[in-house]
């Protein structure tokens, strides 16, 4: 059995531990609306129509409302979140509901062995969701870790010997008398497992 888990590329720390600029929203002077940056905390400046948007983690910004970030050159950003350029929304889909959005490949051990530094989904089997990651939860191959349970002996049914001795030996696989709270002593990356390059 494997255990797929995710260290996210982009670590938020809860917003009031985040320094946010002393301007306050109102007192910025955007030519659109203001929005919030990176981790979703700090007001900044809207995206709008002609500027660059979109990127990993949104960092070239997000852009205004009734405008939409208009992927340039899709097949460009396969090992990343795509870049693009601020567009207006057409009318005619303006008041339709929006679609829902488009998710990247499912992180897991074989999807990542073969792409390491491609962009996956993490909706299934990240640790905590992350309202900074959408809501497919992108994150990057190299963020993401799989463990495999520890190889203990099987027992019978109702045998309650066995079962101690089952339980000290999944401890001894992830405890050490000098190391409290456990913690796993190894974890093997989705890409490198046996020969794989490094997924991080």
């Amino acid at each position: 059995m494997t255990v797929m888990t995710v260290g996210w590329g982009l670590q938020c720390p809860p917003c009031e531990r985040i320094h946010c600029s002393p301007r306050e929203a109102s007192q910025l002077t955007c030519p659109g609306g203001v929005t919030t940056g990176i981790c979703g905390c700090c007001p900044t400046c809207a995206k709008v129509v002609g500027e660059r948007c979109g990127g990993d983690f949104n960092y070239l910004g997000k852009c205004d409302k009734d405008l939409y970030c208009q992927i340039q050159n899709p097949q460009k950003y396969t090992d990343r979140q795509p870049e693009g350029q601020c567009v207006t929304v057409p009318f005619h889909i303006q008041d339709s509901p929006r679609p829902a959005p488009k998710c990247r490949p499912m992180c897991s051990p074989k999807f990542c062995r073969q792409h390491p530094r491609a962009v996956c989904s993490a909706i299934k089997v990240a640790e905590v969701s992350r309202s900074c990651q959408s809501p497919c939860q992108h994150t990057s191959c190299q963020a993401c870790r799989f463990e495999s349970e520890p190889k203990c002996k099987a027992c019978q049914k109702d045998d309650f010997r066995c079962l101690k001795r089952y339980g000290k030996c999944v401890k001894r696989q992830y405890c050490t008398k000098r190391k409290y709270p456990c913690k796993p002593q190894y974890s093997v990356d989705v890409t490198r497992d046996r020969g794989s390059s490094e997924a991080g």
